[in-house]
């Protein structure tokens, strides 16, 4: 049986979701799958090399991906270049119906993935949730603030209420998904 690992980082639980239904789905695919969480600690190297795919998620907050996803595609850089690797980046701007968005969300993912120096065979923008009952009170008023700088795209674009929880993941990309990368694996593994 093919090992896989899902390693994810996650500020406000949406990209946790996310890597627990990858979870699922890939050993609906045959596949052996360790979870780690990579903001509770990093898989050892030998963990990582012994496994034959990667999926690293991490979701965008501030502009910005995750230390800890940083760290683990620099730490683990030979692993990730020489075994089935893919990226899922979390954020709101990929599922936008604003064009402008889904650009900078694909950029954001270039970034990191240049800043990692990684090239993995799949990097898909994955939209996240909102999840404002649960966010500080510097949070909301952070996101109120964000409400009032795009009010003009408020007003031309349909855009939920943001005072309230949304989930915007299309969970069937990540089926989709989830079987891209089974199959990924499996083609690799019958190369070797």
């Amino acid at each position: 049986m093919h090992k896989v690992l899902v390693a994810y980082a996650s500020d406000q639980g949406q990209t946790e979701r996310i890597a627990l239904r990858l979870v699922e789905l890939l050993k609906r695919e045959q596949l052996d799958v360790l979870l780690q969480d990579l903001d509770r600690a990093s898989p050892s190297a030998s963990r990582v090399a012994g496994m034959d795919g990667i999926i690293l998620a991490a979701s965008i907050h501030l502009g910005q991906h995750q230390t800890s996803a940083v760290n683990f595609a620099k730490a683990h850089h030979d692993n990730l270049k020489d075994k089935p690797s893919a990226f899922l980046s979390v954020s709101l701007g990929a599922g936008s119906e604003v064009e402008q968005d889904q650009e900078q969300a694909r950029q954001q993912i270039d970034e990191f993935l240049g800043d990692c120096l990684w090239h993995p065979d799949i990097a898909v923008p994955l939209a996240g949730a909102v999840r404002y009952s649960s966010m500080s009170p510097p949070g909301r008023f952070g996101l109120s603030l964000l409400q009032r700088l795009f009010r003009r795209r408020l007003e031309t674009h349909h855009l939920p209420d943001l005072t309230k929880d949304h989930e915007f993941t299309d969970w069937k990309a990540v089926e989709q998904f989830a079987s891209a990368f089974a199959q990924l694996v499996e083609q690799r593994r019958t190369q070797a």
